[in-house]
C-alpha cells in the first residue's frame, strides 16, 4: 500500500498542516526530509506548483525550531 506523505502532494499538505496549524509528528517529518529535492514532482505537477522549494522552506522552518 503506498503511504500518501511521501508523495508530492502529501509532503505539501504536511508543509500546509505544519504551518498553519503547529501539528508535527514524526511521520511528516520522514516525509519532508526523505524528498531528494530532483525537481521531478515540479515538472509534472498541473498547478504549477514549486514543490521543491516548498520543501526547502518547510526543512528551514522545522530547523530553525530546534
Amino acid at each position: 500500500m503506498r503511504f500518501r506523505a511521501y508523495g508530492p502532494r502529501g509532503r505539501v499538505t504536511i508543509a500546509h498542516v505544519m504551518l498553519r496549524e503547529g501539528l508535527e509528528s514524526d511521520i511528516g517529518y520522514k516525509a519532508i526530509f526523505t524528498c531528494l529535492l530532483c525537481s521531478a514532482c515540479n515538472t509534472q505537477c498541473p498547478a504549477g506548483v514549486d514543490i521543491v522549494e516548498v520543501i526547502r522552506g518547510i526543512r528551514s522552518y522545522i530547523l530553525s525550531l530546534r
